[in-house]
């Protein structure tokens, strides 16, 4: 008995000398009068969190490029001009493959970021991504297929580590600034398809991999080392004594108003507290075995703070997709051909650069939006509007398809009496009439092409962007970064099936019915939106966690 009383005191005691001195500062400050900050913070206190979260947002840049990218590749390798030995099995895969290693990306860089930190998994990330780009550009007509197909695995990789910038983003920023920082990596990933359109007008495939991406990757790697590592994961996550003494340095790096730091760090505290409460009565971390750290990691996962945001954001990401966000942008190219695009005085590249860009743009305002409009509101209103335009790219097909069902007085008196004759009825130049009857038919054929256009930029508003950064907002920081992992995988293997199969989809069913398939979906979206997504504009990473618990 005495000898347990012993080792009961000398594990007190070593437990006391293993205190950290950013422990003993903060439950100083906790006795102390509670700091509450007077006002909000003004953009002069935070701006080295905006710096900071623009650094790390510039990652979704190279999830744009290769998203676009396969837009670009796939129609000028498959081009009978360039004679390559690429058939439409190939470039399926090599459009597709991207999303089928991202899985690997995202649940490996969830370990990652929980173990090294959340800079470290964003730098791996872009380490992937160069290596795929010096890949691409290594390329050759005689090994094209294997080349482009490797490569395009580890741009996968490589872009399924690009949501670590979430989490960074979800732990380092304040509530007020919060929903518009997280919706920088949609507007970074809409600059990025922007770009890409740009580039394609003036380089080929393989000029625009060796001489632009692989450039801005390197320099993106340099950047992004200079940036603070988050307090969050220093303090509560890091096992390292050393990097916890590092969080109120970080803190303070991140935040110019003294008393905002105190605030920051006072919250650091009450969650660190929060978790170790939860931790009462069991052995230090010194003494149990594996099982039970298994057991203990179990736990984490098995609460109310954790299973309804996994299926909250599950759900929402599988509607996501079936809305066709992703379908539409890597298949752009070939949807516009199949539409006739050509036929309206663009080509291909040209409709698709303008639609980047005006979805850049939608993206931009979309950021202004998230300051003051809910999560949720945003949510509907980009669903409701690609709702409309694609049923109404459904509506434009089926009436081309049905041609007696267009009332076209012009035509029927055409096909029934003779141009001359109807000519001389109606007392009008025969050539004024072919005139007037093509630019009609040329007008037309534009309405398909802008309602796809505003489908895909619609997205942008809300469909694209939120539910991805939903993970940072609604996950507790203790799983966020297996869960993140965990939820970006499944993201990617929805997207892999959909992107593999869209073109053969396309084949089948035309381009009407798929697009009245995702107006659909959208529909649902909003339905499900209304439902059962909190609103998480204006709160705490605590507040959203404790609506979960009642």
């Amino acid at each position: 008995m005495a000898v347990s009383q012993e080792a009961s005191t000398s594990n007190s005691l070593c437990l006391e000398e293993k205190t950290t001195g950013l422990d003993k500062l903060l439950n100083k400050r906790e006795n102390s009068s509670a700091v509450v900050l007077n006002n909000l913070p003004t953009f002069q206190d935070v701006y080295p969190q905006i710096i900071a979260s623009v650094i790390i947002s510039l990652i979704f840049l190279q999830n744009g490029f290769v998203q676009c990218f396969s837009a670009i590749l796939i129609p000028q390798i498959m081009d009978e001009k360039n004679e390559l030995p690429v058939n439409k099995q190939d470039a399926s895969w090599i459009a597709s493959l991207p999303a089928l290693s991202a899985p690997i990306g995202s649940f490996g860089n969830g370990i990652i970021m929980d173990k090294f930190g959340r800079k470290k998994g964003a730098m791996v990330g872009i380490l992937f991504i160069i290596c795929s780009w010096l890949l691409t550009s290594c390329a050759s007509s005689v090994s094209i297929v294997p080349t482009l197909c490797a490569a395009r695995i580890i741009a996968g990789i490589g872009m399924g580590m690009c949501p670590v910038s979430t989490v960074y983003i979800s732990e380092i920023s304040h509530e007020k600034y919060r929903p518009l920082l997280l919706m920088l990596n949609s507007t970074f990933s809409s600059m990025g398809i922007l770009i890409v359109s740009l580039m394609s007008l003036f380089l080929d495939w393989h000029s625009m991999a060796a001489c632009f991406c692989t450039i801005f990757s390197i320099l993106l790697c340099f950047i992004v080392f200079f940036i603070p590592e988050s307090p969050y994961w220093l303090y509560i996550l890091s096992k390292r004594e050393k990097e916890k003494e590092t969080a109120e340095k970080s803190i303070r790096r991140l935040n110019n108003n003294n008393e905002l730091c105190e605030n920051q760090l006072r919250k650091l505290f009450e969650t660190k507290s929060r978790l170790n409460d939860s931790n009462k009565g069991e052995d230090s971390a010194a003494n149990i075995n594996f099982c039970c750290r298994i057991q203990r990691r179990l736990n984490d996962f098995n609460s109310r703070t954790v299973i309804f945001p996994v299926l909250i954001i599950t759900a929402l990401l599988l509607l996501q997709q079936l809305c066709g966000v992703f379908c539409t942008v890597f298949h752009a190219v070939l949807i516009f051909k199949k539409l006739g695009a050509v036929t309206v005085g663009l080509n291909s590249y040209q409709i698709l650069f303008f639609t980047g860009l005006l979805r850049f743009v939608i993206s931009l305002f979309a950021c202004v939006l998230t300051r003051t409009v809910a999560r949720r509101k945003l949510i509907i209103a980009s669903a409701f509007g690609m709702s409309l335009t694609s049923i109404a790219v459904t509506i434009y097909q089926y009436f081309c398809s049905n041609p007696s069902l267009i009332s076209n007085n012009t035509v029927k008196s055409v096909s029934t009496i003779g141009l001359s004759e109807h000519t001389k009825m109606l007392n009008v130049n025969e050539t004024d009439l072919i005139t007037h009857t093509s630019i009609n038919n040329s007008m037309h054929q534009w309405i398909p092409v802008v309602c796809i256009g505003l489908f895909i930029c619609l997205s942008a508003i809300g469909l694209l962007s939120i539910p991805g950064s939903l993970i940072g907002e609604l996950l507790p920081t203790t799983v966020k970064g297996t869960c993140s992992g965990l939820l970006i995988t499944y993201l990617y293997l929805i997207v892999f099936v959909l992107v593999k199969v869209y073109p053969f989809l396309l084949d089948i069913f035309g381009v009407g019915i798929m697009f009245l398939i995702h107006g659909i979906m959208c529909f649902i979206t909003i339905l499900f939106t209304y439902l059962f997504l909190p609103e998480t504009l204006g709160k705490s990473l605590g507040e959203i966690q404790m609506y979960f618990k009642k």
